[in-house]
């Protein structure tokens, strides 16, 4: 529980930083080689994505 917590608190100070370089919407993406286990993202890639990304 703590591990989603600290997840959701890293989320919400990366949307602050956002906030504050700019007023436009700009994506949030998460690369992760163990795996995205995260809501308010605009885009996730996880081991099987990086995988293939590889691979091509």
């Amino acid at each position: 529980m703590a591990e989603f917590v600290g997840r959701r608190r890293d989320l919400a100070a990366l949307h602050r930083h956002r906030a504050a370089l700019t007023a436009e919407p700009v994506p949030v993406p998460a690369v992760s080689r163990s795996g995205i286990d995260c809501a308010g993202l605009d885009a996730a890639y996880g081991p099987a994505e990086l995988l293939a990304a590889w691979s091509t």
